[in-house]
């Protein structure tokens, strides 16, 4: 079962205060213009505080990714994941749950 930490506003300033730099999962949201949120995007990563920084950077790959997050609102939660050997398998969940428009290949 993964400990979700409190959804934030995604952006640099939040990721580099509430993020540890430790191994886990990541869901990266939309805001629909309804108010209700979206999951885009699910990652997993050895350092999440550099990883969804990396995200945030104009050199981001992946072009879907970048202009949602360049013109919409979004938001972020992450789970940190000890075991490194368990973050391809709590990754694959999270696409399998949400298949994220943004990930452009299944984990």
């Amino acid at each position: 079962m993964l400990d979700w930490q409190n959804f934030a506003v995604y952006n640099e300033d939040t990721v580099s205060r509430n993020t540890p730099s430790r191994s886990g999962v990541y869901i990266i949201w939309l805001k629909q213009t309804s108010g209700d949120w979206k999951c885009s995007y699910v990652g997993q990563s050895q350092d999440l505080k550099t990883r969804l920084l990396a995200h945030l950077s104009t050199d981001e790959p992946n072009t879907t990714l970048k202009n949602i997050i360049s013109r919409h609102t979004c938001g972020f939660s992450f789970a940190e994941v000890p075991q490194v050997s368990s973050l391809s398998y709590f990754e694959r969940q999270l696409y399998d749950k949400y298949k994220p428009e943004c990930n452009v290949v299944r984990p």
